[in-house]
């Protein structure tokens, strides 16, 4: 079977940054999804890394996250939809959110509003609303 490849040029740093976070993650015995404070401890890097590596993404989400928070109608985020009231809690951006599952590759099942409220409050600025 003859399989081609791409391959993608990654700066030295980044991949020593990151093999930082999974040795960390290892050094720390961390779960495969987010339980703990050691798992925390792993999330907070991740998203530094993000915000570091990614800095026009990170700036262009915390623009966007400003302009939605200026359109809602209701502090609290609740939009109708149709005959239901939702709640917009949280929005993650897609790089953060592979970050994460590709760290803690259990978390895609436990995307649970306990992970959600401990995520807006160790992370506001993904936090849509304050009231969750």
């Amino acid at each position: 079977m003859n399989l081609d490849f791409s391959y993608i040029e990654v700066p030295r740093h980044k991949v020593q940054r990151v093999d930082h976070i999974i040795d960390k993650h290892k050094r720390l015995q961390c779960n495969t999804w987010v339980q703990t404070d050691n798992d925390w401890i792993i999330v907070l890097d991740l998203y530094n890394f993000w915000r570091d590596e990614y800095p026009e993404e990170y700036k262009f989400f915390a623009d966007s996250m400003t302009k939605l928070k200026s359109h809602l109608i209701r502090d609290d985020a609740i939009v109708k939809q149709g005959s239901a009231m939702l709640q917009h809690q949280l929005e993650l951006p897609e790089y953060f959110y592979r970050f994460i599952v590709a760290v803690f590759y259990d978390q895609d099942s436990h995307f649970d509003r306990r992970f959600i409220k401990e995520l807006a409050k160790r992370l506001p600025i993904f936090a849509v609303t304050d009231k969750i």
